[in-house]
């Protein structure tokens, strides 16, 4: 981080501080596959059919994160989450998500273990 004086982490924000982000509108499902060199954080909305997500592409490095938020068109749709393979989802101490919920959006909260090169889902949130 850039910053003014000694220990003082408010007076910039980098670039890289800022979130990259990829929208995407889903009216007709399909396969995601998101390029986390280019992305951490990925909006899916109005998805219209069922969406599966690929294991991301890139270089991802240890403990890099990665958010995901769906919202669908009104009608619950089914997910898929790959998981197996390299740079696959797994959950850890939590289920993947299946399902929508209609017209409700849903954060899925990765971290990328280098370790074991999986995509660690560590946090689902619904809106309630």
């Amino acid at each position: 981080r850039h910053t003014r004086r000694p220990r003082d982490w408010s007076s910039d924000v980098c670039s890289s501080d800022l979130p990259r982000t990829s929208s995407q509108t889903g009216s007709a499902g399909g396969t995601y596959v998101i390029n986390t060199d280019l992305y951490d954080t990925f909006l899916l909305t109005a998805l219209g059919n069922t969406a599966t997500f690929s294991a991301p592409t890139g270089s991802p490095v240890n403990g890099q994160r990665l958010i995901i938020r769906i919202k669908d068109n009104g009608s619950a749709r089914v997910l898929t989450f790959t998981g197996s393979g390299t740079s696959a989802f797994r959950g850890i101490g939590i289920t993947l998500p299946t399902t929508t919920v209609l017209g409700k959006v849903l954060y899925v909260g990765c971290i990328y273990n280098a370790d074991d090169a999986y995509w660690d889902v560590i946090a689902t949130a619904q809106q309630a």
